[in-house]
């Protein structure tokens, strides 16, 4: 049986760290833990590598309009996180923050696309 020195195979340490980014219905960072999230971003990073991974609310495999038609039922709805594109993930944050239509749409297209 071999003992591991203080020295050996200090450099196979792996270094995780994450950090979320939760946006709550305006695009802002969330303050409290009772908000609802609606688009989400995570950055692991790793020795050298880092790697970001976006998650957009969705209702019925469509992204979730916060001022469409079922906004006044959000309690109520079957409302779900879906990982998608950096892309969608801009158009849909640029919508929250603007209240733009057309980012909407965009979003909607590029969800679709993949």
């Amino acid at each position: 049986m071999k003992f591991i020195s203080s020295s050996d195979n200090i450099e196979n340490v792996d270094y995780k760290e994450t950090s979320e980014i939760n946006l709550n219905k305006l695009g802002r960072p969330i303050g409290n833990e009772s908000e609802l999230v609606f688009a989400k971003m995570v950055i692991q990073s790793s020795n050298s590598k880092q790697q970001t991974k976006y998650a957009i609310l969705t209702l019925n495999s469509q992204p979730y309009d916060p001022y469409g038609v079922d906004s006044h039922r959000e309690s109520n709805l079957n409302l779900s996180l879906k990982q998608v594109t950096d892309k969608t993930y801009n158009y849909y944050v640029s919508y929250l923050k603007t209240k733009n239509q057309l980012y909407l749409t965009r979003c909607q297209r590029s969800f679709i696309n993949g």
